[in-house]
């Protein structure tokens, strides 16, 4: 069941969650989303995954029915090409400066004579088993596509990047942002913050998603939801288990004052996720 509909929906209305996949194992996807979020950003960029751990990230995604995202290692219609054919439910591309990455990324997400994909949808086809050329046209882009803006650039060129039609949102990275200021890492820095809000009002007020990748810092995910993000990366799954050790850990070096996470599970899996009612 393809989720990117529902995720999209949801997204116009109310907050999607999710977290960065960066473990090849896809059992980390299906524990993901059995713990009820509403999807997963597998990543291509910053990670060692491959294209068949990303193929079995995806299958793992199905299977926890929650809606599976890849950001592919950079704006390359020679690498975004099999990912779509994988059939995620969508594709981030990052670092897009300028107005013409933006068409690209549009252009390699888009079959002729719209754009410049070539056919061969494997696993998006269902291994062949429906013909995805019924209907087809050049509007034909089963996956979201989301770009991200992590430049300056990018801020300054987004009046015209968000006329473009084929982009679902946009999803900001505050760290790349911060680093083509000259300030890397300064993330309350006032005149970064200001930036941000510019570029959420002129996102929000396109109507398309706007989004965020960032670490868990209560404030700052408060004022992004502000701002109108609806749809949010927290963290990674690497960083959760590291996270989740060192809080048992440190609660049995206390005395265990209180009962550490596991223990007061209920065992269930939560039942947040864009495929569960």
């Amino acid at each position: 069941m393809k989720l990117a509909g529902t995720l999209i929906e949801k997204a116009r209305e109310d907050i999607v969650i999710g977290t960065t996949v960066t473990l090849s194992d896809p059992a980390v996807t299906e524990a993901l989303g059995l713990a009820g979020l509403d999807f997963v950003w597998i990543d291509m960029e910053h990670t060692a995954l491959g294209k068949s751990e990303v193929c079995a990230h995806l299958i793992a995604a199905k299977a926890a029915e929650v809606a599976s995202c890849v950001r592919v290692p950079w704006n390359d219609a020679v690498l975004i090409k099999p990912i779509l054919d994988m059939g995620p439910d969508a594709v981030i591309v990052p670092q897009i400066h300028t107005l013409q990455d933006a068409r690209d990324a549009i252009a390699a997400c888009h079959y002729p004579p719209r754009g410049v994909r070539g056919f061969g949808p494997l696993r998006a086809s269902g291994y062949g088993s429906y013909n995805v050329t019924q209907g087809l046209s050049q509007d034909y882009k089963p996956t979201l596509l989301f770009i991200q803006v992590e430049h300056i650039g990018c801020v300054d060129s987004l009046d015209e990047i968000l006329e473009l039609d084929g982009l679902d949102g946009l999803i900001v990275g505050p760290m790349d942002l911060s680093a083509s200021i000259g300030k890397l890492g300064q993330l309350d820095d006032l005149e970064l913050n200001a930036i941000m809000d510019r570029l959420a009002d002129k996102v929000v007020s396109s109507g398309k998603v706007l989004g965020v990748s960032m670490a868990y810092v209560p404030h700052r995910v408060a004022a992004w939801i502000r701002r109108g993000a609806r749809l949010i990366s927290l963290g990674q799954d690497i960083e959760i288990l590291l996270g989740s050790v060192r809080q048992i850990v440190d609660a049995v070096e206390a005395g265990m004052p209180e009962a550490p996470a596991r223990a007061q599970s209920s065992g269930q899996p939560r039942r947040r996720g864009l495929g569960r009612g």
